[in-house]
This record gives structure tokens, C-alpha cells and sequence, in this order.
């Protein structure tokens, strides 16, 4: 790996996480049911469940605003608020609250595609356990409750394992990358 590449880089804690968690842990079965297309559609996500925010399926570019975006509205500004403190100007372009039920795992695949390698993949734990662990390439990592976490998995082998006896939830967001690089 050169300097600039990384697999996994921790961006902080987020403040004020607990009005997010609240929100995520009232959600229905009905919201987390309603859009089936992660696990239809990609590889590996049959045992995950998708809560879409912002999210394009149609791979068109467009910003599509799903029907709890502005649920959510007010959790994602200040997600985008704390981005732009540690050094991402730029507006998230996808946001999506991502299940992986207990003792589960999303298999080892690589994400490609121009979009993916136009923005920074964000991680922010809601609901997690210590058997939870996502691996890129050769090298693993937890991801605790409240941390950011950026991930450079496009284009990488990558897989999620939740060998823990609850539920993992993720917020996960892509920020549109404007060339600014963070530092190291």
C-alpha cells in the first residue's frame, strides 16, 4: 500500500448519537421490510435490511429522498455538520440505516462502480456487539458504537460478520469527495 492508501480510518466520535439511535430503535418492522433491493440485488446482503434515506437504485446520479428521509433530516445534518469539522466540505450523497442480524455475515465481494469512487464510504455504528467486524482485504476491524469510521473498500475485497447475539445497525453514508483529501 502506498501513503495515501488505507483500508480503515477513525474520524472520531459523533456528538450527539443518542437522538439517532432513538429514532433507529423505533423504527417498524414494516420500515425495515418495505425496501428489499440491497438484499435482492447485492451480493452477499440477503441477511441484512436496508432503512433507505437517501439512496439512487436506479444508478441515475439523482439524489432519490425515500419515504423516513425526513424522519431522519435532522440527524443527517448533523452528521454532515461533524464531516465538515474533520474535513469533508462536501454534502452526503447517499445514506442508507443498514441492518446485519445476529450471526450473520455479508460474504466477500468487491464494490465498484464511478460512484463509489467518487465518494468517501462512512460508517457509524448505532447498534453493535463485540462480534462484529468488517475485514478488507487482510486486515480487520470493529467498529464501536458512535465512532466514524471511513472505509476504502472499492474495488477491494471486503466482507461483515456479526458473530454476536444481537442485531448490527449501521448508518452508512457517502459523502461526494470534491478533491479535498483529509490528512492522515
Amino acid at each position: 500500500m502506498d501513503d495515501n492508501s488505507f483500508h480503515f480510518k477513525f474520524l472520531g466520535n459523533l456528538p450527539s448519537i443518542e437522538s439517532l439511535r432513538e429514532k433507529v430503535e423505533r423504527l417498524s418492522e414494516r420500515d425495515w421490510d418495505e425496501f428489499k433491493y440491497r438484499q435482492q440485488n447485492i451480493v452477499g446482503h440477503k441477511h441484512t435490511k436496508t432503512v433507505p434515506l437517501i439512496f439512487d437504485y436506479k444508478k441515475k446520479k439523482n439524489m432519490v429522498y425515500h419515504r423516513l428521509h425526513d424522519e431522519f433530516s435532522g440527524e443527517l445534518t448533523l452528521v454532515s455538520e461533524y464531516l465538515q469539522s474533520v474535513g469533508f466540505p462536501s454534502g452526503i450523497r447517499r445514506a442508507n440505516i443498514v441492518k446485519l442480524m445476529a450471526g450473520q455475515s455479508i460474504s466477500r465481494h468487491k464494490d465498484v462502480g464511478e460512484f463509489l469512487e467518487s465518494t468517501h464510504r462512512l460508517h457509524i455504528p448505532i447498534a453493535t456487539n463485540s462480534g462484529c467486524r468488517m475485514v478488507v482485504e487482510d486486515q480487520e476491524q470493529h467498529f464501536a458504537y458512535g465512532e466514524v469510521w471511513e472505509l476504502d473498500n472499492t474495488g477491494k475485497y471486503h466482507s461483515f460478520h456479526n458473530d454476536g447475539p444481537t442485531d448490527r445497525v449501521h448508518l452508512i453514508v457517502d459523502v461526494k469527495w470534491n478533491g479535498a483529501m483529509l490528512a492522515a
